[in-house]
Protein backbone atom coordinates (compact mmCIF):
# COMPACT_ATOMS: atom_id res chain seq x y z
CA UNK A 1 0.00 0.00 0.00
CA UNK A 2 3.05 2.34 -0.38
CA UNK A 3 1.12 4.16 -3.26
CA UNK A 4 -1.95 5.48 -0.96
CA UNK A 5 1.00 6.22 2.21
CA UNK A 6 2.99 8.21 0.22
CA UNK A 7 0.13 10.50 -1.42
CA UNK A 8 -1.35 13.80 -0.21
CA UNK A 9 -4.76 13.60 1.27
CA UNK A 10 -6.44 15.62 -0.53
CA UNK A 11 -9.94 15.58 -1.86
CA UNK A 12 -9.40 13.95 -5.46
CA UNK A 13 -6.48 11.48 -3.85
CA UNK A 14 -9.33 10.81 -1.05
CA UNK A 15 -11.25 9.57 -4.28
CA UNK A 16 -7.89 7.88 -5.57
CA UNK A 17 -7.57 6.12 -2.13
CA UNK A 18 -11.41 4.70 -1.94
CA UNK A 19 -11.23 3.39 -5.36
CA UNK A 20 -8.13 1.57 -4.75
CA UNK A 21 -9.33 0.06 -1.85
CA UNK A 22 -12.63 -1.00 -3.86
CA UNK A 23 -10.45 -2.29 -6.70
CA UNK A 24 -7.69 -4.11 -4.82
CA UNK A 25 -8.24 -7.65 -5.87
CA UNK A 26 -7.82 -7.00 -9.49
CA UNK A 27 -4.29 -5.93 -7.73
CA UNK A 28 -3.62 -9.56 -5.94
CA UNK A 29 -0.89 -11.25 -6.87
CA UNK A 30 -2.23 -14.36 -7.55
CA UNK A 31 -4.01 -12.74 -10.52
CA UNK A 32 -1.48 -11.17 -11.76
CA UNK A 33 0.66 -14.13 -12.21
CA UNK A 34 -2.20 -15.86 -13.72
CA UNK A 35 -2.33 -13.19 -16.32
CA UNK A 36 1.03 -13.43 -17.10
CA UNK A 37 1.06 -17.45 -17.16
CA UNK A 38 -1.78 -17.21 -19.97
CA UNK A 39 0.79 -14.86 -21.84
CA UNK A 40 2.38 -15.63 -24.71
CA UNK A 41 6.25 -15.27 -24.88
CA UNK A 42 5.87 -12.38 -27.95
CA UNK A 43 3.12 -10.87 -25.43
CA UNK A 44 5.47 -11.02 -22.48
CA UNK A 45 8.72 -9.36 -24.49
CA UNK A 46 6.33 -6.42 -25.91
CA UNK A 47 5.23 -5.20 -23.29
CA UNK A 48 8.56 -4.20 -22.48
CA UNK A 49 8.80 -2.01 -25.46
CA UNK A 50 7.74 1.89 -26.34
CA UNK A 51 8.06 2.38 -29.72
CA UNK A 52 8.00 5.67 -32.05
CA UNK A 53 7.22 5.48 -35.40
CA UNK A 54 6.99 8.66 -38.35
CA UNK A 55 2.86 8.09 -39.03
CA UNK A 56 0.54 10.14 -38.05
CA UNK A 57 -2.33 7.60 -38.63
CA UNK A 58 -3.30 4.53 -38.37
CA UNK A 59 -2.22 2.84 -41.77
CA UNK A 60 -1.43 -0.70 -42.76
CA UNK A 61 2.07 -0.72 -41.74
CA UNK A 62 1.50 0.52 -38.49
CA UNK A 63 -1.58 -1.48 -37.49
CA UNK A 64 -0.11 -4.46 -38.70
CA UNK A 65 3.18 -3.97 -36.37
CA UNK A 66 0.94 -3.49 -33.71
CA UNK A 67 -0.97 -6.84 -34.24
CA UNK A 68 2.20 -8.75 -35.20
CA UNK A 69 4.85 -7.60 -32.53
CA UNK A 70 2.34 -6.31 -29.84
CA UNK A 71 4.00 -3.46 -27.97
CA UNK A 72 3.21 -1.96 -24.85
CA UNK A 73 3.97 0.96 -25.15
CA UNK A 74 4.13 3.92 -27.66
CA UNK A 75 5.41 7.70 -27.95
CA UNK A 76 4.06 10.34 -30.04
CA UNK A 77 6.64 13.55 -31.56
CA UNK A 78 5.23 16.74 -32.72
CA UNK A 79 5.96 14.57 -36.18
CA UNK A 80 2.73 12.40 -35.28
CA UNK A 81 0.53 15.12 -33.90
CA UNK A 82 -1.82 17.38 -35.89
CA UNK A 83 -4.63 19.61 -34.31
CA UNK A 84 -6.33 18.71 -31.00
CA UNK A 85 -9.13 16.23 -32.34
CA UNK A 86 -7.05 14.76 -34.53
CA UNK A 87 -4.43 13.88 -31.03
CA UNK A 88 -8.05 12.48 -29.18
CA UNK A 89 -8.78 10.24 -32.42
CA UNK A 90 -5.02 8.74 -33.01
CA UNK A 91 -4.28 8.33 -29.29
CA UNK A 92 -7.99 6.77 -29.32
CA UNK A 93 -7.76 4.60 -32.15
CA UNK A 94 -3.81 3.16 -31.03
CA UNK A 95 -5.71 2.23 -27.54
CA UNK A 96 -8.20 0.15 -28.76
CA UNK A 97 -5.89 -1.90 -31.61
CA UNK A 98 -3.10 -2.48 -28.71
CA UNK A 99 -5.70 -3.65 -26.22
CA UNK A 100 -7.58 -5.97 -28.97
CA UNK A 101 -3.46 -7.74 -28.40
CA UNK A 102 -2.04 -7.15 -25.27
CA UNK A 103 -2.64 -5.19 -22.07
CA UNK A 104 -3.34 -1.36 -21.85
CA UNK A 105 -0.82 0.24 -23.99
CA UNK A 106 1.48 3.06 -22.20
CA UNK A 107 0.82 6.44 -24.33
CA UNK A 108 3.58 8.66 -23.95
CA UNK A 109 4.43 12.03 -24.87
CA UNK A 110 7.38 14.57 -23.78
CA UNK A 111 5.50 17.55 -22.46
CA UNK A 112 7.99 19.57 -20.21
CA UNK A 113 6.91 22.84 -21.09
CA UNK A 114 8.93 25.51 -23.16
CA UNK A 115 10.52 24.31 -26.05
CA UNK A 116 9.50 20.64 -25.54
CA UNK A 117 5.93 20.84 -25.74
CA UNK A 118 4.42 18.11 -27.62
CA UNK A 119 0.53 19.09 -27.53
CA UNK A 120 -0.14 23.07 -27.99
CA UNK A 121 -2.09 24.15 -25.49
CA UNK A 122 -3.56 27.99 -24.68
CA UNK A 123 -1.57 29.55 -23.01
CA UNK A 124 1.87 27.76 -23.57
CA UNK A 125 3.23 26.20 -21.08
CA UNK A 126 5.90 27.79 -18.87
CA UNK A 127 9.29 26.26 -19.19
CA UNK A 128 10.54 24.33 -16.21
CA UNK A 129 13.02 27.12 -15.72
CA UNK A 130 10.12 29.89 -15.19
CA UNK A 131 8.43 27.41 -12.73
CA UNK A 132 11.73 27.31 -10.78
CA UNK A 133 11.85 30.82 -10.68
CA UNK A 134 8.78 31.13 -9.30
CA UNK A 135 9.95 28.55 -6.30
CA UNK A 136 6.29 27.76 -5.24
CA UNK A 137 5.54 24.13 -4.75
CA UNK A 138 1.73 25.06 -5.04
CA UNK A 139 2.30 26.65 -8.10
CA UNK A 140 3.88 23.79 -9.53
CA UNK A 141 1.75 21.11 -8.91
CA UNK A 142 -1.28 22.85 -9.72
CA UNK A 143 0.52 22.99 -13.21
CA UNK A 144 1.09 19.52 -13.17
CA UNK A 145 -2.13 18.73 -12.52
CA UNK A 146 -3.84 21.11 -15.12
CA UNK A 147 -1.41 19.81 -17.94
CA UNK A 148 -2.33 16.14 -16.60
CA UNK A 149 -6.03 16.76 -16.73
CA UNK A 150 -5.29 17.78 -20.80
CA UNK A 151 -3.02 15.44 -21.41
CA UNK A 152 -5.67 12.54 -20.19
CA UNK A 153 -7.96 14.07 -22.31
CA UNK A 154 -6.01 14.04 -25.40
CA UNK A 155 -5.49 10.21 -24.92
CA UNK A 156 -2.07 10.01 -23.12
CA UNK A 157 -1.12 8.16 -19.76
CA UNK A 158 2.31 8.91 -18.84
CA UNK A 159 4.17 12.34 -18.99
CA UNK A 160 7.97 12.30 -19.81
CA UNK A 161 7.96 14.79 -17.45
CA UNK A 162 9.76 16.75 -15.07
CA UNK A 163 13.29 17.26 -15.88
CA UNK A 164 15.14 16.83 -12.58
CA UNK A 165 18.53 17.24 -14.06
CA UNK A 166 20.11 20.66 -12.33
CA UNK A 167 21.42 23.46 -14.73
CA UNK A 168 22.74 26.70 -14.04
CA UNK A 169 20.64 29.39 -15.67
CA UNK A 170 23.50 31.47 -16.25
CA UNK A 171 25.59 28.23 -18.10
CA UNK A 172 25.34 26.88 -21.87
CA UNK A 173 24.38 23.57 -20.91
CA UNK A 174 22.30 21.38 -22.83
CA UNK A 175 19.32 21.17 -20.79
CA UNK A 176 18.96 24.87 -20.65
CA UNK A 177 15.62 25.93 -19.62
CA UNK A 178 14.02 22.76 -19.28
CA UNK A 179 15.97 22.29 -16.21
CA UNK A 180 14.21 23.83 -13.13
CA UNK A 181 17.50 25.38 -11.57
CA UNK A 182 20.84 24.82 -10.22
CA UNK A 183 19.64 24.55 -6.54
CA UNK A 184 19.34 20.79 -5.74
CA UNK A 185 16.81 21.17 -2.76
CA UNK A 186 14.40 23.29 -4.58
CA UNK A 187 14.82 22.07 -7.58
CA UNK A 188 13.82 18.49 -6.50
CA UNK A 189 10.84 19.81 -4.62
CA UNK A 190 9.62 21.89 -7.23
CA UNK A 191 9.78 18.90 -9.61
CA UNK A 192 8.43 16.28 -7.03
CA UNK A 193 5.45 18.55 -6.84
CA UNK A 194 4.85 19.23 -10.28
CA UNK A 195 5.23 15.07 -10.56
CA UNK A 196 2.57 14.87 -7.58
CA UNK A 197 0.76 17.37 -9.91
CA UNK A 198 0.12 14.75 -13.15
CA UNK A 199 -0.33 11.85 -10.98
CA UNK A 200 -3.29 13.50 -8.74
CA UNK A 201 -4.91 13.91 -12.49
CA UNK A 202 -4.17 9.93 -13.14
CA UNK A 203 -1.07 10.45 -15.62
CA UNK A 204 1.93 8.63 -14.73
CA UNK A 205 5.27 11.41 -13.88
CA UNK A 206 8.32 10.94 -15.46
CA UNK A 207 11.70 12.50 -13.82
CA UNK A 208 14.40 12.43 -15.59
CA UNK A 209 17.33 11.87 -16.46
CA UNK A 210 18.73 9.31 -13.70
CA UNK A 211 21.24 9.75 -12.20
CA UNK A 212 21.61 12.99 -13.52
CA UNK A 213 23.34 15.23 -16.63
CA UNK A 214 25.47 17.60 -14.56
CA UNK A 215 24.77 20.45 -16.64
CA UNK A 216 26.27 18.83 -19.79
CA UNK A 217 26.51 21.43 -22.77
CA UNK A 218 26.75 17.75 -25.11
CA UNK A 219 23.50 16.69 -26.58
CA UNK A 220 23.41 13.04 -26.02
CA UNK A 221 21.56 12.23 -29.29
CA UNK A 222 24.42 12.89 -31.40
CA UNK A 223 27.58 12.55 -28.71
CA UNK A 224 28.99 9.75 -25.97
CA UNK A 225 29.81 11.51 -22.55
CA UNK A 226 30.76 10.29 -19.29
CA UNK A 227 29.84 12.73 -16.11
CA UNK A 228 32.39 14.40 -15.05
CA UNK A 229 32.48 14.57 -11.06
CA UNK A 230 33.64 12.89 -7.77
CA UNK A 231 31.38 10.86 -6.25
CA UNK A 232 30.82 13.09 -2.24
CA UNK A 233 29.75 16.03 -5.13
CA UNK A 234 27.72 13.77 -7.36
CA UNK A 235 25.49 12.84 -4.10
CA UNK A 236 25.12 16.14 -2.53
CA UNK A 237 24.00 17.56 -5.77
CA UNK A 238 22.76 15.96 -8.83
CA UNK A 239 21.15 12.82 -7.19
CA UNK A 240 19.35 15.14 -4.34
CA UNK A 241 16.73 16.07 -6.63
CA UNK A 242 15.87 12.20 -7.73
CA UNK A 243 16.04 10.62 -4.13
CA UNK A 244 13.64 12.87 -3.38
CA UNK A 245 11.55 11.89 -6.71
CA UNK A 246 12.12 8.18 -5.97
CA UNK A 247 10.30 8.45 -2.27
CA UNK A 248 6.81 8.75 -4.39
CA UNK A 249 6.31 5.17 -4.58
CA UNK A 250 4.43 3.22 -7.20
CA UNK A 251 2.83 5.21 -10.12
CA UNK A 252 5.66 7.47 -11.22
CA UNK A 253 8.79 6.56 -13.46
CA UNK A 254 12.32 7.07 -13.87
CA UNK A 255 13.45 7.54 -17.34
CA UNK A 256 17.93 6.68 -17.52
CA UNK A 257 20.51 9.02 -18.98
CA UNK A 258 23.03 8.09 -21.62
CA UNK A 259 25.76 9.13 -19.66
CA UNK A 260 28.29 6.52 -18.29
CA UNK A 261 29.21 7.46 -14.59
CA UNK A 262 32.66 6.14 -13.66
CA UNK A 263 32.41 7.06 -9.50
CA UNK A 264 29.33 4.45 -9.83
CA UNK A 265 30.27 1.84 -12.47
CA UNK A 266 33.93 1.20 -13.12
CA UNK A 267 33.18 -0.28 -16.28
CA UNK A 268 32.62 2.66 -17.85
CA UNK A 269 29.00 1.24 -19.21
CA UNK A 270 26.39 3.65 -19.93
CA UNK A 271 23.61 3.79 -17.14
CA UNK A 272 20.79 1.86 -19.53
CA UNK A 273 23.10 -1.15 -19.69
CA UNK A 274 24.78 -0.86 -15.71
CA UNK A 275 23.73 -2.98 -13.09
CA UNK A 276 25.32 -1.08 -10.25
CA UNK A 277 23.00 1.61 -11.22
CA UNK A 278 19.80 0.61 -12.31
CA UNK A 279 19.50 -2.22 -9.50
CA UNK A 280 22.33 -1.56 -6.82
CA UNK A 281 22.06 2.69 -6.34
CA UNK A 282 18.50 2.92 -7.91
CA UNK A 283 16.56 -0.22 -6.07
CA UNK A 284 18.28 -1.06 -3.60
CA UNK A 285 19.81 2.20 -2.03
CA UNK A 286 16.86 4.25 -3.26
CA UNK A 287 14.23 1.98 -2.80
CA UNK A 288 12.44 3.22 -5.99
CA UNK A 289 9.24 1.05 -6.60
CA UNK A 290 8.42 2.71 -9.96
CA UNK A 291 9.27 2.03 -13.72
CA UNK A 292 12.42 2.44 -15.28
CA UNK A 293 12.43 3.36 -18.67
CA UNK A 294 15.55 4.06 -21.30
CA UNK A 295 16.01 7.09 -23.46
CA UNK A 296 16.00 5.99 -26.70
CA UNK A 297 18.36 3.48 -27.59
CA UNK A 298 19.19 4.51 -30.74
CA UNK A 299 20.84 7.89 -29.08
CA UNK A 300 24.81 7.73 -29.50
CA UNK A 301 25.36 7.17 -25.91
CA UNK A 302 23.86 3.62 -26.61
CA UNK A 303 24.84 3.25 -29.85
CA UNK A 304 28.39 3.29 -28.53
CA UNK A 305 28.15 0.05 -26.21
CA UNK A 306 25.68 -1.94 -27.81
CA UNK A 307 24.35 -2.28 -31.73
CA UNK A 308 20.26 -1.61 -31.68
CA UNK A 309 19.76 -5.44 -32.25
CA UNK A 310 21.82 -6.11 -28.64
CA UNK A 311 20.88 -2.44 -26.84
CA UNK A 312 17.51 -3.64 -25.75
CA UNK A 313 18.30 -6.85 -24.45
CA UNK A 314 21.63 -5.70 -22.54
CA UNK A 315 19.11 -2.86 -20.50
CA UNK A 316 16.58 -4.96 -19.83
CA UNK A 317 19.32 -7.83 -18.46
CA UNK A 318 20.67 -4.74 -16.07
CA UNK A 319 17.43 -3.53 -15.04
CA UNK A 320 15.55 -1.51 -17.12
CA UNK A 321 11.29 -2.48 -17.41
CA UNK A 322 10.65 -0.41 -20.67
CA UNK A 323 13.13 -0.16 -23.23
CA UNK A 324 12.65 2.46 -25.73
CA UNK A 325 13.46 2.82 -29.72
CA UNK A 326 11.74 5.81 -31.52
CA UNK A 327 12.41 5.42 -34.95
CA UNK A 328 12.73 2.27 -36.92
CA UNK A 329 10.22 -0.58 -37.21
CA UNK A 330 12.98 -2.47 -38.57
CA UNK A 331 15.66 -2.44 -35.45
CA UNK A 332 12.39 -2.61 -32.79
CA UNK A 333 11.30 -5.41 -34.40
CA UNK A 334 15.03 -7.29 -34.25
CA UNK A 335 15.39 -5.65 -30.99
CA UNK A 336 11.96 -7.60 -29.68
CA UNK A 337 13.43 -11.12 -31.57
CA UNK A 338 16.45 -10.56 -30.17
CA UNK A 339 14.69 -10.51 -26.29
CA UNK A 340 12.75 -13.48 -27.22
CA UNK A 341 15.59 -15.59 -28.38
CA UNK A 342 17.71 -14.74 -25.31
CA UNK A 343 14.75 -16.01 -22.91
CA UNK A 344 13.97 -19.32 -25.74
CA UNK A 345 17.93 -20.50 -25.39
CA UNK A 346 18.17 -19.68 -21.76
CA UNK A 347 20.58 -16.35 -22.32
CA UNK A 348 18.12 -13.64 -20.31
CA UNK A 349 15.98 -15.79 -17.22
CA UNK A 350 12.33 -15.84 -17.82
CA UNK A 351 11.88 -14.91 -14.22
CA UNK A 352 13.82 -12.09 -14.25
CA UNK A 353 11.36 -11.10 -17.59
CA UNK A 354 8.35 -11.28 -15.39
CA UNK A 355 9.64 -9.50 -12.50
CA UNK A 356 9.92 -6.48 -15.17
CA UNK A 357 6.28 -7.48 -16.37
CA UNK A 358 4.62 -7.50 -13.41
CA UNK A 359 5.77 -3.97 -12.60
CA UNK A 360 4.64 -2.98 -15.98
CA UNK A 361 1.15 -4.27 -15.49
CA UNK A 362 1.12 -3.24 -11.65
CA UNK A 363 1.27 0.61 -13.05
CA UNK A 364 -1.32 -0.16 -16.18
CA UNK A 365 -3.45 -1.79 -13.29
CA UNK A 366 -3.70 1.62 -11.32
CA UNK A 367 -3.94 3.60 -15.11
CA UNK A 368 -7.54 1.43 -15.11
CA UNK A 369 -8.28 2.50 -11.65
CA UNK A 370 -7.15 5.91 -12.31
CA UNK A 371 -9.55 6.06 -15.42
CA UNK A 372 -13.13 6.15 -13.03
CA UNK A 373 -12.36 9.98 -11.22
CA UNK A 374 -10.72 11.85 -13.74
CA UNK A 375 -12.99 14.76 -14.55
CA UNK A 376 -12.23 16.37 -17.94
CA UNK A 377 -10.99 20.00 -17.97
CA UNK A 378 -13.63 22.18 -18.39
CA UNK A 379 -12.20 23.69 -21.89
CA UNK A 380 -12.66 27.55 -22.66
CA UNK A 381 -12.51 28.99 -26.04
CA UNK A 382 -8.83 30.89 -26.94
CA UNK A 383 -8.21 33.01 -29.98
CA UNK A 384 -5.72 30.63 -31.28
CA UNK A 385 -8.11 27.69 -31.53
CA UNK A 386 -6.08 25.42 -28.98
CA UNK A 387 -7.70 23.92 -26.07
CA UNK A 388 -7.87 26.15 -23.33
CA UNK A 389 -8.40 26.27 -19.64
CA UNK A 390 -9.03 29.56 -17.61
CA UNK A 391 -7.04 27.20 -15.08
CA UNK A 392 -4.45 26.82 -16.58
CA UNK A 393 -4.27 31.14 -17.45
CA UNK A 394 -4.79 31.70 -13.88
CA UNK A 395 -1.81 29.32 -13.02
CA UNK A 396 0.25 31.00 -15.90
CA UNK A 397 -0.25 34.47 -14.53
CA UNK A 398 0.39 33.51 -10.75
CA UNK A 399 3.65 31.73 -11.79
CA UNK A 400 4.25 35.22 -13.35
CA UNK A 401 3.61 37.44 -10.17
CA UNK A 402 5.48 35.00 -8.24
CA UNK A 403 8.70 35.93 -10.58
CA UNK A 404 7.72 39.30 -11.01
CA UNK A 405 7.67 40.14 -7.27
CA UNK A 406 10.62 40.95 -6.64
CA UNK A 407 10.90 43.42 -9.43
CA UNK A 408 7.90 45.06 -8.14
CA UNK A 409 9.30 46.04 -4.78
CA UNK A 410 12.58 47.27 -6.40
CA UNK A 411 11.08 49.70 -8.38
CA UNK A 412 12.00 53.07 -6.54
CA UNK A 413 13.55 54.91 -9.05
CA UNK A 414 12.55 58.50 -9.40
CA UNK A 415 11.99 59.23 -13.01
CA UNK A 416 10.07 62.05 -14.49
CA UNK A 417 7.59 61.62 -17.50
CA UNK A 418 8.80 61.49 -20.61
CA UNK A 419 7.66 60.59 -24.08
CA UNK A 420 6.99 57.55 -25.90
CA UNK A 421 8.15 54.17 -24.58
CA UNK A 422 9.88 51.95 -26.89
CA UNK A 423 9.22 48.21 -27.06
CA UNK A 424 11.22 45.66 -28.93
CA UNK A 425 10.07 42.30 -29.17
CA UNK A 426 9.57 39.48 -31.68
CA UNK A 427 6.80 38.29 -29.49
CA UNK A 428 3.58 40.31 -31.12
CA UNK A 429 1.18 38.84 -28.08
CA UNK A 430 3.71 40.76 -25.97
CA UNK A 431 2.65 44.04 -27.56
CA UNK A 432 -0.94 43.38 -27.92
CA UNK A 433 -0.72 42.65 -24.24
CA UNK A 434 1.53 46.03 -23.44
CA UNK A 435 -0.89 47.77 -24.83
CA UNK A 436 -4.06 47.08 -23.45
CA UNK A 437 -2.61 47.50 -20.58
CA UNK A 438 -0.05 50.87 -21.01
CA UNK A 439 -3.07 53.10 -22.47
CA UNK A 440 -0.74 56.22 -23.29
CA UNK A 441 1.65 56.70 -26.24
CA UNK A 442 4.15 53.83 -27.12
CA UNK A 443 6.28 52.85 -30.16
CA UNK A 444 5.99 49.16 -30.94
CA UNK A 445 9.24 47.41 -32.82
CA UNK A 446 9.25 43.60 -33.74
CA UNK A 447 12.28 42.08 -34.51
CA UNK A 448 13.78 41.43 -37.85
CA UNK A 449 16.33 40.09 -39.98
CA UNK A 450 17.31 44.05 -40.25
CA UNK A 451 17.00 44.85 -36.00
CA UNK A 452 20.68 44.47 -36.35
CA UNK A 453 21.79 47.26 -38.48
CA UNK A 454 23.36 50.24 -37.57
CA UNK A 455 21.07 52.30 -38.93
CA UNK A 456 18.22 50.67 -36.88
CA UNK A 457 20.38 50.50 -33.74
CA UNK A 458 21.25 54.49 -33.90
CA UNK A 459 17.27 55.10 -34.05
CA UNK A 460 16.63 53.37 -31.04
CA UNK A 461 18.45 56.23 -29.28
CA UNK A 462 15.71 58.25 -29.19
CA UNK A 463 13.92 56.44 -26.72
CA UNK A 464 13.58 57.38 -23.52
CA UNK A 465 12.86 53.79 -22.00
CA UNK A 466 13.47 50.83 -23.92
CA UNK A 467 11.20 47.46 -23.19
CA UNK A 468 13.76 44.88 -25.32
CA UNK A 469 12.48 41.32 -24.86
CA UNK A 470 14.98 38.54 -25.63
CA UNK A 471 13.67 34.77 -26.69
CA UNK A 472 16.95 32.84 -27.76
CA UNK A 473 20.31 33.71 -29.14
CA UNK A 474 19.43 36.04 -32.36
CA UNK A 475 17.96 38.39 -30.19
CA UNK A 476 20.48 38.43 -27.47
CA UNK A 477 22.56 39.42 -29.89
CA UNK A 478 21.35 42.26 -30.65
CA UNK A 479 22.10 44.14 -27.06
CA UNK A 480 26.02 43.44 -27.49
CA UNK A 481 25.33 46.29 -30.40
CA UNK A 482 24.15 48.36 -27.73
CA UNK A 483 26.38 51.91 -26.82
CA UNK A 484 27.03 52.82 -23.11
CA UNK A 485 23.97 55.13 -23.64
CA UNK A 486 21.56 52.96 -24.80
CA UNK A 487 22.37 50.29 -22.20
CA UNK A 488 21.62 52.76 -19.49
CA UNK A 489 17.99 53.03 -20.79
CA UNK A 490 16.98 49.65 -21.50
CA UNK A 491 14.94 47.27 -19.56
CA UNK A 492 15.80 43.67 -20.40
CA UNK A 493 12.78 41.12 -19.72
CA UNK A 494 14.32 37.48 -20.79
CA UNK A 495 12.34 34.71 -21.40
CA UNK A 496 15.35 32.76 -21.91
CA UNK A 497 18.31 31.13 -19.59
CA UNK A 498 20.13 34.06 -17.57
CA UNK A 499 23.43 32.92 -19.58
CA UNK A 500 22.28 34.56 -22.78
CA UNK A 501 22.84 37.87 -21.85
CA UNK A 502 26.37 39.22 -20.29
CA UNK A 503 26.15 40.34 -16.87
CA UNK A 504 26.51 44.54 -17.19
CA UNK A 505 25.74 46.97 -14.46
CA UNK A 506 24.84 49.19 -16.84
CA UNK A 507 21.42 48.20 -17.78
CA UNK A 508 18.48 50.21 -16.88
CA UNK A 509 16.48 46.74 -14.81
CA UNK A 510 17.08 43.12 -15.59
CA UNK A 511 13.94 40.41 -15.83
CA UNK A 512 14.51 37.13 -15.44
CA UNK A 513 11.10 35.54 -16.69
CA UNK A 514 11.97 32.31 -18.48
CA UNK A 515 9.18 32.16 -20.56
CA UNK A 516 6.78 34.21 -22.38
CA UNK A 517 3.87 34.15 -20.42
CA UNK A 518 0.72 35.16 -21.52
CA UNK A 519 0.44 38.52 -19.46
CA UNK A 520 3.98 39.40 -19.28
CA UNK A 521 3.22 42.00 -21.50
CA UNK A 522 0.63 43.50 -18.94
CA UNK A 523 2.14 43.44 -16.00
CA UNK A 524 5.47 44.66 -17.94
CA UNK A 525 3.34 48.20 -18.72
CA UNK A 526 2.48 48.16 -14.92
CA UNK A 527 6.40 48.25 -14.04
CA UNK A 528 6.98 50.55 -16.96
CA UNK A 529 4.61 53.10 -15.21
CA UNK A 530 5.97 52.72 -12.29
CA UNK A 531 9.69 53.32 -13.39
CA UNK A 532 8.40 56.69 -14.94
CA UNK A 533 6.17 57.85 -12.12
CA UNK A 534 9.13 57.36 -9.51
CA UNK A 535 6.04 54.57 -7.65
CA UNK A 536 6.04 51.13 -6.80
CA UNK A 537 3.52 48.97 -8.44
CA UNK A 538 1.18 47.20 -5.62
CA UNK A 539 2.72 43.67 -5.45
CA UNK A 540 -0.29 41.22 -6.27
CA UNK A 541 1.15 38.91 -3.50
CA UNK A 542 0.93 41.33 -0.72
CA UNK A 543 -2.55 40.53 1.19
CA UNK A 544 -3.29 44.02 2.06
CA UNK A 545 -3.91 44.69 -1.89
CA UNK A 546 -6.62 43.01 -4.55
CA UNK A 547 -4.99 41.13 -7.28
CA UNK A 548 -4.88 43.18 -10.86
CA UNK A 549 -6.45 41.42 -13.30
CA UNK A 550 -5.05 41.66 -16.69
Amino acid sequence: MNVILNLRMTPRCFLFLLILLVLRPALGQSDLDLRIQKMSLREKVGQLFMVGFPQDHLDPTLTNFIKTQKPGGFILFRRNLKDSKHIRDFTSEIDKIARVHGAIPLLAVDQEGGSVTRVPLFPSLPSALSVGLAAREDLARDLGEESGRLLKWHGFNINLAPVLDLSDPKSESFIGSRSFGSDPILGGKIGRAYAEGLRDAGVIPTGKHFPGLGGTRIDLHVEAAGFQSTMDEFKSRDLKPFELFAKMGPFSALMVSQMSYPFLDPSGMPAPFSRPILQTLLRQEMGFEGLVITDDLQMKGSAVAFPARDAALQSLKAGADIVMITWSMKDQTRAMRRVEEAVTKGEWSLSELEDRLRRVLRHKALLVDQSTPFVPPALAKSPTGLPATKRLEKIDLEILDAKLLPYRRMVDLQDKKVGKVCVLTSEPHFIRSYKDAYRAPMRPLLLTNRSSSPRFISSLKSCPLLIFTVNGKRTARVLQLFEEDLRRKTVIVNFGPAGLIPEDPLWRLRLEIGHPHLHTGHRMAEITKALMAGRRVASSQDPQNKKPQP
